[in-house]
């Protein structure tokens, strides 16, 4: 029997509840993690001490930001002047784009205290495919430029169709942050709290920057599976929305959902919290509306020639070219497992803020297992897996960075 009342409840900060449960360190470690630890594949190019120094900067900053320098101008801060802010941040990011990625990192990388960056491929498989598609190939017998296969699932070349069709595909990054913003905006009904994070964010994770300029898509697929998430859960709380707003919602996730083999496991999290919110029918029903889109979008692209479906040869990532025999599916196992148990114990449904925690370590579980795993067969730390982080980030920041924010902007707020 589910003993909760089944609904959401919007996370509120004020001075008594700060007073008796105090989770700022909690919060604050775990949202350092989310936004530190992907930029750690960059820095560890030019040095250990480098390194060392980013973390502790970029972790000192955030304390003093949230503990001193915002309760102390947050009356001072509107909504419109860090929206502003926010939305010149794009503008900016949009520029930069426009002039850098064409001229070096599509062609032939750059130098950093004498270390070489490279040039990314990753926005040449999305061109690659489509073009294979409209002459009438298969997408995946293509390569990119660099002779890498083409790592995308299909539901992430079916979202990024729009962008090929006007020309950029590289632009799918910064039109995903904006939505992101917006909706957080939206969901927080606070567009000043949304503004402030996604400045942050962008401050403190110099990879979200160096991806959107090389015009990766690990940061793009965290976005959209985010916001389907939150879209489908928000359809399926509200008891008035019609059976075509569940049926699209659950259409977008499936479709999301197909862009990164990872994000399978956050389906034992969705089905536990469904089951909470409408029961055990309710949620076989529409998890599976989710599960057939997910079929209808990935199948006929793998049963045309698994043996050249080249998203999956992605886990060979995981196993290192048979150092590790099976920890692909060890892992993936194991981390349905970890998911089942995070979303079967319901107790901390609280919002969707908590949902989203639940999903950050089902995510952060499987990159330290890469992680660990590679570190053991170089013998020493394997910190390129760092960079797989982004493709859970932004769960971690809409998890525990509206609490930490939210404290940090109310004046009256009491800070233990």
């Amino acid at each position: 029997m589910i003993r909760q009342p089944p609904s959401f409840v919007a996370e509120k900060t004020s001075s008594s509840q700060i007073g008796v449960e105090d989770f700022w360190w909690r919060d604050f470690c775990l949202f350092g993690l989310s936004v530190v630890f992907p930029s750690i594949a960059i820095f560890k190019k030019v040095g250990w001490v480098p390194l060392a120094g980013y973390v502790f900067v970029a972790m000192s900053g955030l304390y003093i930001l949230l503990r001193h320098v915002l309760p102390a101008i947050a009356s001072k801060l509107s909504g419109r002047f860090c929206g502003g802010m926010a939305v010149a941040s794009f503008v900016l990011l949009a520029t930069a784009l426009y002039w850098v990625y064409p001229q070096v990192l599509n062609s032939h990388g750059f130098r950093l205290f004498g270390i070489q960056f490279g040039v990314s491929d990753s926005n040449d498989a999305f061109v690659a495919t489509w073009k294979a598609m409209f002459d009438g190939k298969y997408p995946y017998y293509e390569t990119s430029f660099l002779g890498n296969p083409i790592s995308p699932m299909p539901g992430a070349l079916l979202i990024a169709l729009p962008f090929y069709v006007l020309g950029w595909t590289a632009l799918q990054n910064i039109v995903w942050l904006v939505i992101l913003w917006m909706a957080m905006g939206r969901h927080f009904r606070d567009y000043r709290l949304a503004s402030v994070m996604m400045l942050t964010v962008m401050g403190m994770c110099p990879n979200l920057v160096y991806t959107v300029l090389q015009a990766g898509d690990y940061m793009t697929n965290s976005i959209y599976v985010l916001v389907t998430s939150l879209f489908f859960l928000r359809a399926i709380q509200r008891r008035q929305s019609s059976k075509w707003l569940l049926f699209g919602a659950a259409a977008a996730l499936g479709l999301a959902l197909s862009s990164r083999a990872n994000y399978f496991l956050l389906l034992p999290v969705l089905f536990f919290v469904v089951v909470w919110l409408r029961g055990f029918w309710s949620a076989a029903k529409h998890l599976a509306v989710v599960l057939a889109i997910l079929a209808l979008v990935t199948l006929p692209f793998y049963l045309y020639d698994p043996a050249h479906f080249s998203p999956l040869h992605t886990t060979g990532k995981m196993d290192l070219g048979g150092r590790f025999p099976h920890a692909a599916e060890v892992v993936f196992f194991s981390g349905c497992l970890l998911a089942s148990a995070l979303g079967f114990f319901q107790r901390g449904f609280r919002s969707l803020e908590s949902v989203c925690a639940r999903m950050f370590v089902v995510q952060e579980f499987a990159v330290l297992s890469g992680f660990i795993l590679a570190s053991l067969a170089s013998r020493r730390p394997a910190l390129d897996y760092a960079h797989f982080a982004l493709l859970s980030m932004f769960f971690g920041v809409f998890a525990f960075g509206a609490g930490l924010f939210r404290r940090a902007l109310v004046p009256s707020a009491v800070h233990l």
